[in-house]
């Protein structure tokens, strides 16, 4: 079990494998209603900034830091952050 949220999944998605508008479209829809998911930890204490960083996604970073008040200060339970 990770703990990651919907937000987790879709912003560490290969961007690859998966339509870049319709994610973002999701990733939109979703952070308009579920305010403050884009902070949510997972057990790893990652939050979806973490991840999108960790797979070079700066479109899903961008709208996270954009649209929603992410707190690009919080660190990983290994203390790792966004850099």
């Amino acid at each position: 079990r990770s703990g990651n949220t919907v937000v987790h999944e879709l912003v560490a998605c290969d961007s690859a494998h998966v339509d870049a508008f319709q994610l973002l479209c999701v990733l939109t829809g979703l952070l308009r209603q579920c305010p403050g998911v884009q902070n949510v930890r997972n057990l790893a204490g990652e939050t979806p900034a973490h991840l999108a960083c960790r797979a070079g996604s700066y479109e899903a970073l961008t709208l996270l830091t954009k649209f929603a008040v992410t707190d690009l200060t919080l660190l990983a339970a290994d203390n790792a952050d966004l850099l």
